[in-house]
Order: structure tokens, then C-alpha cells, then sequence
């Protein structure tokens, strides 16, 4: 519940919870009751939320993103493969051993163990939603 409210106050407005939704509205609650999360500040990330959707017109039109069925041939087009692909390649980040700062021994290690939650996660590598809950998206 701390932790949720320190989130919440560092200015977190929107916090999507697929599951255990439950226990999450009362943590808001205790949070609330206990002081560590004021109205206002929880009032504020609503109303930002709510102007944002608004701005987008998805109050006038909730699919609005998926109801132009012009734009589906642009999903996962070549182009915006390629874009993908720079974008990954230009933001993943690697490790250096600079210095043997890493307990790695350099040219003679022919093989690393990855290990840990997110080792062969492929939802957790890209993203939760891009294998899971709302990440599938059927058109037809």
C-alpha cells in the first residue's frame, strides 16, 4: 500500500492492474483513509487521465483507434518493422565490462547464463501487453 501511494504521489496518474484489480481499489483506500494519499493528488491524475481521453476523442468515439480500418495495412507493415527494429537496436542497452568491472573474464568466456523472472519472457522483454491481456488484438 506504501509503495502504491509513493507511485501515485511521485505522479503516477494511471496504473493498469489486469488482475487483482480488487485488492489494488483497497489499497486506494487504506492509503486514503490512512493519509498517505490525498484526494486531491488522486482527483488530479483522474482528471488529467480524463482530459487526455477526452482530447483524444475517445469519449465521442471509445474504438476510435481501431474503427479506420484504412490504417490496418500499416500494422506491422515493413516500414514500421524496420522502425522497430532501429529503435531497439538504438535504445537496447548492454553491458560493458569496462575496467573488469564485471565478474566476467573477458575473451575466455564462451558462454552466460541469463537466469531470473524475466529470462525467457518474451511479454516481459517487449512489454506485458505485447503477448498477453491486451496485447492480442483481433480485427476481424
Amino acid at each position: 500500500m506504501e509503495k502504491l501511494a509513493l507511485c501515485i504521489n511521485a505522479g503516477v496518474d494511471m496504473i493498469m492492474i489486469p488482475e487483482h484489480y480488487h485488492a489494488y481499489a483497497q489499497h486506494i483506500h487504506k492509503a486514503l483513509a490512512d493519509g498517505l494519499l490525498l484526494p486531491a493528488r488522486l482527483d488530479e491524475a483522474c482528471a488529467r487521465v480524463l482530459r487526455l481521453k477526452y482530447q483524444l476523442g475517445l469519449f465521442a468515439s471509445p474504438t476510435a483507434p481501431l474503427s479506420n480500418r484504412a490504417v490496418l495495412p500499416q500494422i506491422r507493415c515493413p516500414a514500421h518493422l524496420v522502425l522497430a527494429r532501429q529503435a531497439v537496436q538504438q535504445s537496447l542497452v548492454l553491458l560493458k565490462n569496462k575496467a573488469g568491472m564485471l565478474p566476467l573474464k573477458g575473451a575466455s568466456l564462451k558462454h552466460l547464463f541469463v537466469c531470473g523472472k524475466g529470462a525467457d519472457d518474451l511479454g516481459l522483454t517487449c512489454g506485458g501487453w505485447s503477448t498477453s491481456w491486451q496485447g492480442k488484438i483481433s480485427f476481424f
